[in-house]
């Protein structure tokens, strides 16, 4: 194989990896937010300007949606 075609590649390779692991970390992010989320209290929901509804609504996504 070529130097340059596998030079190509292995670029390719690494910002394909480079996506999959920032996806993966936005993914356990998201899920940890709603998590935390779904477990305040009124007071600090209402500190935060939502309702006990809104948070159990966002807590209860699944992680891959936004």
């Amino acid at each position: 194989m070529d130097m340059v075609m596998r030079r190509n590649r292995e670029v390719e390779f690494d910002r394909f990896s480079s996506a999959v692991v920032e996806l993966l970390k936005g993914w356990y992010v998201r899920q940890h937010q709603r998590r935390r989320l779904g477990q305040l209290d009124e007071r600090m929901l209402r500190d935060i300007g939502i309702s006990h509804e809104e948070a159990l609504t966002e807590a209860k996504k699944p992680f891959w949606k936004r």
